[in-house]
């Protein structure tokens, strides 16, 4: 599976040695012994040489690069650190021949000078943001200053951990690779070496929206966790932990394996009962990636008391409020022997599955989940000498070097395709490669008892139909949880008849009111069975209704009331799964049981309405019959369930028509009224009669239910209802309604005898006597009431005083001071002459009312005395009226005579205002012409007759210049002249 890539080039001198490598993008950074730094695309083979500003004083210890560019950190053993941006170099014909250099300079990072780096990590890009404001800058641990950054837009966070503890975050220009600001985050306790440190985004996609900031350092025995909101305020709390010691092994294996074992198959350490030996080991921490460098999933430690690696769930902090990010970590402790060559360990490092331990002449993988070394390959750069090529011999080993001095020196790790190189000092590169890694390794997976991780890597369903069978048995058998290993069967290919064997032979037991393996197998099953098998579902989901009726009526779970949580769940099976079932069957099933709200959601999920409602009324549940007639939405439900519920809850069915629309409304009235008018309780025949008045508001436009909302008031005998009723009803009718709703509502009041409501209908048609002779007769006071309000809109001045006078009657009858108090109530409309009439004997009055009936008695007399004068004046007018029109006729005559004279036959026409038309013809024709040449006329009017009985009529009915009335009120007849 794993093999070993070689035939690539030595990129140094004879002579030299690398020292120090790191690698990232199919890039490896170099650095040798003479001090040279080297960027060394593999993909293309292009070679370059960083220069620096300045020659250094010492070699290059460490090479920090950036996942998403070329550019690195490198660090000195002076205590010197330059930050080298990529050279830029795209372009295939301007690439410098193999070995050469450049003239860009990397820059001097000065506000870390002094501090010797032992550990970085690149923030990403996009987090840049993020940490743009930061509250307090802090002393930073060299001169330099601490000033804020110009432009945060370009920064690029860093985080570093130096060889004395002290962690910091630098600020670079993103674009010139200057060193704007530096601050110092956290002191490591004991001011141990950091030899790992990694910060990490928890966030969505494209870091739309951050939850959270984590961050991991490592020291030489312990592992400390930040985790906090999305700054750099996390380093101001205390850390989470991790601290190994020896006597925490979990996993072993002996480094030195048998040369008989075949590399191919895992193999199982023989554990030793020595104690291990001292060795050196270098420490380090890496990370295993998937999207290019992002997110850590894996980590490998290497420490004293062996490797430790394990999970990394970043997104655990925010899901479980965890302070830890580590699952799953193991422990594989490193037994020597007595060969210093074979034991010692020289780098360590993860693949997905697989920690790869570095010896100098061999590469052990041992499976991440089992602890067991799968396979073993011999490191061998022979291939690589053989594979030089001639140009390069200059560079080749030299002659005095002999193939057992190639030995492996070191291992570095890609951080962006996690790709492995190993290195020899003297410049021979081999990459390890591997080939279907996960093959095969969800089977380790499921020996181990890591379903979830069996399950993610099995690649076919066969495959994960075994990953189910094993966990679900495991689970029966080895923790007794059925419950869970019943929906694990469902998905596996076992047969149901096994599967039901087994768990009714099991000795489970579940809480009241749970579901049973059963049921939970049977409902898992039939949810994973396709929907081209009818028969078998309607088979599965009868089993399961069935044993949901059997848990339901099980004594202890009715008696203590502990089957709402059954109910709910069945309720929900019914509702997924009724059309698997055979309703007729099921229905007989349920109501068998007693379970007739089970076979209620059963019609309604079918949408059975009427099969539902009946049910409902049956078991007396008329609430849960009303809401499922607002859920059928259809009025036809109404007229067949309406007569018997409106017996039972006339008001509840009112309101659940208002619900659904008029069509309801309708069907449900007559229901009502049957209730209202045959019901023998006298509660019911109330709320009948409520809810129809409830229902009739919402028809007032209708004048038919108008005289039905009377009618209910006069049979309730409601006169204030009903006359409310009348007075809002009334202004809306048509005129040609008017009249039969007013003799209906006359009915109603008969029938209720309403004497109120009659007077209302006498106003309302004009007839005032009547409405105030009953006004007076059913009360004087209301009649009063009624005269004061017919006072104001009746402009009959004697008409309103016979009401009056009636009314004076109807209050005061022979009482003269109820009398008077009538006559003052008036407002001067009646006066002491009219009432007087109603008082019996004058005498027995008393002195004030005498001096007030004098009083009105002289003042009487003294308008009717000014009447007289006024008549006279009046009458001497008239006469000499009389005069001046007889002499006003005799002058007309003598003009008469005059024209007859001058005329011998002669046609004449006397109009009331005055003028006068000779010859008929002529006046006819005239005027035609006139009325041509009036425009105004002519465009307003309709267009006269050519037709001369038309022009006759037309002079006959009015003056055609001044437009008086029809000849009828001349006095003259008209007159014809024979001489």
């Amino acid at each position: 599976m794993f093999s070993l890539e070689t035939g690539f080039q030595k990129p140094i001198n004879a002579g030299e040695k690398v020292i120090v490598a790191s690698a990232a993008n199919n890039v490896l950074f170099l650095g040798t012994d003479t001090g040279r730094l080297l960027r060394w695309d593999t993909t293309i083979d292009d070679l370059e040489e960083i220069k620096l500003t300045r020659a250094p004083k010492d070699q290059p210890r460490r090479i920090f690069p950036d996942y998403e560019s070329r550019d690195f950190i490198v660090s000195f053993g002076t205590a010197d650190n330059y930050y080298v941006k990529d050279s830029s170099r795209h372009s295939v014909a301007s690439r410098l021949s193999f070995g050469s250099s450049i003239v860009e300079r990397p820059r001097a990072l000065g506000r870390i000078r002094g501090v010797t780096l032992t550990a970085a990590h690149f923030m990403p890009l996009e987090s840049r943001r993020l940490f743009c404001n930061i509250s307090e800058l802090k002393t930073p641990p060299s001169e330099g200053g601490t000033e804020s950054p110009g432009n945060w837009i370009s920064q690029r966070l860093i985080l570093l951990g130096s060889e004395n503890g002290v962690i910091l975050g630098l600020f670079v220009d993103s674009t010139t690779g200057k060193d704007e600001n530096v601050v110092k985050l956290w002191n490591v306790p004991g001011a141990e070496a950091v030899y790992g440190i990694r910060g990490e985004m928890v966030s969505n996609i494209e870091m739309e929206k951050v939850y959270a900031f984590t961050a991991v350092i490592c020291t030489s025995n312990r592992l400390y966790q930040f985790v906090g909101d999305a700054n750099l305020e996390i380093f101001e709390r205390n850390p989470h932990v991790l601290e190994i010691t020896p006597p925490d092994s979990e996993i072993g294996h002996k480094t030195k394996i048998a040369s008989g074992h075949s590399s191919a198959s895992p193999v199982t350490p023989n554990m030793t009962t020595k104690p291990p030996i001292k060795q050196t080991i270098s420490q380090r921490v890496c990370f295993f990636t998937v999207d290019r460098g992002r997110r850590a999933q894996k980590f490998c430690w290497t420490t004293a008391a062996g490797i430790i690696h394990g999970e990394l769930d970043w997104k655990r902090v925010i899901r479980s409020y965890s302070s830890s990010v580590i699952t799953n970590k193991s422990l594989i402790r490193l037994d020597g022997n007595n060969s210093p060559r074979s034991s010692v360990l020289l780098a360590a490092s993860l693949t997905e599955f697989y920690v790869v331990l570095l010896y100098s002449d061999r590469v052990i993988f041992v499976n991440q989940l089992s602890g067991k070394i799968f396979q073993e390959l011999n490191v061998s750069f022979t291939s690589s000498l053989r594979s030089t090529p001639p140009q390069f011999a200059s560079i080749a080993p030299s002659s005095q070097m002999t193939r057992s001095q190639i030995i492996a020196s070191d291992m570095v790790q890609d951080i962006v395709n996690n790709s492995l190189w190993i290195y020899s000092s003297n410049g021979y590169f081999l990459r390890l490669s591997c080939d279907n890694e996960e093959d095969g390794i969800w089977k380790v997976a499921l020996t181990m008892n890591r379903f979830d991780v069996a399950l993610r890597l099995s690649q076919t369903e066969e495959q994960a139909r075994q990953v189910f069978l094993a966990q679900a048995d495991w689970l029966a058998d080895m923790n007794g949880a059925y419950k869970e290993a019943s929906k694990l069967y469902a998905k596996t290919r076992k047969p149901m008849e096994e599967v039901l064997l087994k768990l009714l032979e099991a000795p489970w037991t579940v809480s009241p009111g749970e579901l049973n393996p059963i049921i939970e197998y049977l409902i898992s099953l039939l949810d994973q069975m396709s929907l081209d098998l009818p028969m078998q579902r309607t088979i599965i989901a009868t089993l399961v209704l069935e044993e949901y009726c059997k848990e339901l009526c099980i004594p202890i779970i009715v008696e203590n009331d502990m089957k709402e949580p059954l109910k709910q769940d069945f309720d929900a099976f019914l509702q997924d799964h009724w059309q698997d079932l055979d309703l007729k069957t099921s229905f007989s099933i349920l109501l068998s049981h007693g379970l007739w709200d089970a076979a209620v959601t059963l019609s309604v999920c079918s949408k059975k309405w009427a099969n539902a409602i009946q049910i409902c009324i049956q078991n007396k549940a008329y609430d849960k019959a009303l809401d499922i007639l607002v859920r059928a939405e259809d009025p036809e439900m109404f007229s067949k369930f309406a007569g018997y519920l409106s017996v039972h809850v006339p008001e509840e069915l009112a309101s659940t028509a208002l619900l659904c629309g008029k069509e309801a409304i309708v069907k449900v009235i007559p229901a009502l009224l049957r209730t209202f008018h045959f019901s023998s309780y006298e509660n019911i025949r109330r709320r009948a009669l409520s809810g129809c008045l409830n229902l009739l508001e919402t028809l007032r436009d209708d004048p038919y239910y108008c005289k039905l909302v009377l009618h209910l008031h006069a049979l309730d005998e409601n006169e204030e209802a009903a006359l409310e009723s009348f007075q809002t009803t009334y202004p809306k009718l048509e005129s040609q309604q008017l009249l039969d709703y007013c003799i209906f509502a006359m009915r109603c009041c008969l029938l209720g005898n309403f004497g109120k409501g009659s007077v209302q209908i006498f106003q309302s048609l004009g007839m005032l006597s009547d409405a105030v002779e009953l006004a007076c007769r059913m009360d004087s006071t209301y009649g009063k009431k009624i005269v004061s309000e017919l006072t104001s809109k009746v402009e009959n001045v004697e008409l309103v005083r016979k009401f009056w006078l009636r009314v004076a009657l109807a209050m005061g009858g022979s009482n003269p001071s109820s009398l008077v108090k009538v006559m003052e109530d008036s407002n001067g409309i009646l006066q002491m002459e009219d009432v007087m009439p109603f008082m019996e004997d004058f005498l027995e009055l008393d002195e004030d009312m005498k001096n007030a009936v004098c009083h009105s008695l002289v003042t009487s007399q003294t308008r009717i005395q000014s009447a007289i004068e006024m008549s006279s004046r009046a009458e001497e007018t008239l006469g000499e009226l009389e005069k001046e029109m007889e002499e006003l006729k005799k002058k007309k005559q003598e003009e008469d005579k005059t024209l007859k004279q001058s005329d011998g036959f002669t046609f004449y026409l006397y109009f009331p205002c005055g003028h006068i038309f000779y010859d008929k013809e002529s006046f006819l024709n005239a005027w035609t012409d006139m009325s041509r040449k009036d425009s105004h006329l002519h465009e307003s009017m309709q267009p006269l007759e050519s037709s001369e009985d038309r022009k006759e009529q037309y002079l006959e009915e009015q003056c055609p210049l001044c437009g008086e009335n029809m000849i009828e009120t001349v006095d003259q007849d008209i007159a014809l002249d024979m001489s």
